[in-house]
Order: structure tokens, then sequence, then C-alpha cells
């Protein structure tokens, strides 16, 4: 489905990813770990059209995506959950979600309002706060929020970098079981997550990046018992 082919990106003089390579299979999740500025991030932002790579391609089903603009990307079915929670502060929750649709241009309103009963039956909270404006909401609810207006784009790939960030435990628990869901109901989905435990978890697939590149791969559960990864990301000793 994804194919991130030998992609390298910098800032000015400063290289943010070096020659990096990964995959993407049809409805699987993959996850990206790594320390703070490694360049999980800007991974996610090159897939996305918000950073052009220096060198490399990005194929998404056998098209080549490298140069799109970020709307184009999401046209072409890959929407993202930015780190952040960026939402539309003094817009209402549901014009947050109806916004999410905007390029959804040949579906009819009750298609949009069936979608919109979908992400209502995600988040319940949503449809409690539909009126509410956005920015009033706690940290939780807006992390919910800005995933169902991801989805209201109805992507194939759904990017969310560190979706746990700041999160209280029972509401990244929370969460993690609704990507949990939707990734059993066959939406694939690439991961970037501080919270390696959570990440190892829900994945089935692991990149770890350090220093701009791929240190390791393979499958989250050969991933989480390596000696290396126990110590620096699970915070265990062996």
């Amino acid at each position: 489905m994804l194919h991130v082919q030998n992609i390298s990106s910098q800032y000015g003089s400063i290289i943010a990813l070096k020659e990096v390579s990964i995959k993407v299979n049809e409805g699987e999740m993959v996850t990206v770990i790594g320390p703070n500025g490694a360049g999980k991030t800007t991974l996610l932002k090159t897939i996305s059209g918000f950073v052009r790579p220096s060198s490399g391609k990005v194929i998404f089903f056998d098209n080549e995506i490298t140069h799109l603009e970020p709307h184009g990307v999401v046209r072409a079915g890959i929407s993202q959950v930015l780190q952040g929670r960026q939402v539309f502060e003094d817009l209402t929750v549901l014009q947050n979600l109806t916004l999410g649709a905007y390029l959804r241009n040949k579906s009819s309103k009750s298609e949009i309002q069936a979608d919109l009963e979908i992400i209502f039956e995600l988040f319940p909270i949503l449809q409690e706060r539909r009126k509410q404006k956005a920015g009033t909401l706690s940290g939780g609810e807006q992390m919910m929020l800005v995933i169902g207006r991801a989805l209201m784009a109805k992507p194939k790939l759904l990017l969310l970098d560190e979706p746990s960030l700041g999160l209280a435990p029972l509401v990244v628990d929370r969460v993690a079981a609704t990507l949990e869901r939707l990734n059993k109901t066959g939406l694939t989905m690439l991961l970037v997550e501080q919270n390696a435990e959570v990440a190892l978890t829900l994945a089935n697939r692991c990149y770890i990046m350090e220093l701009g590149r791929i240190a390791l791969e393979g499958e989250t559960e050969e991933i989480r018992s390596t000696e290396r990864v126990v110590e620096l990301y699970l915070g265990k000793e062996v």
C-alpha cells in the first residue's frame, strides 16, 4: 500500500531523514518509535506533503505522491492526525468534523451525515458536545475530535503523530482501544508514538528510528523482546 523509498529530508542544513525506507501493507497497523529528534514527525510530514524530501520517493498504491501538496495527499487517500491536537478552537465540534470532509465533493449530505453518526458512535462525548467550541474541550476530547475529523475524509491510510501525548492514562487507554477497533475494521494505520508500550501493544510491525535513520525493524513481538528495546524504550531492566 505505502512504500517510502530511500527518503531524505532536511531543514536548511540540518538533515532530518537519511535514506529512510518503510513499508505499510494494507490492513496493518505499523508503528515508528524512537527518541525525540529521531525524525519520526518529519517522516509523517514528508509522507503527507508538508515537508519536501531532498531525495527518494513516496509510493501509495503504486502511484508516486512524493511531490503532491497536502490536499492532494488527502485526496489520494491519506489523512494525518497532527501532533498537538490542532483543532479550530473557535469552531464547534460539529464544524470541525464537517471540515474533515471538505474534499469529498462527490459525497451527498446524507453520506456525510451517516459518517458523522459513525464518529459519534465511536466517540459519544463528541455528540454530546457537538455544539460546543472545540477550544473548550479537554485534551482527551480534542484528540478524539482530531481523529474523528481525519476519519471524515474517509482515508485508506491514517497517519497518527503522538496521539497519547499529554493525555491521562485512562484517556490513552480509551484512544488506544478506538485505534485497535478501527484497525480491526480494515483501516490501515501508521502510528508514531513516544509511548513505546502502547505502540508495541497495538501494532503489527515496528520501525525504530534513531538520528534520522531506521535502526531496527521487525514484528512487534520480536522487537519488544530485544534487550536494546527493553532497556531504552520500555523502561525495564534485563
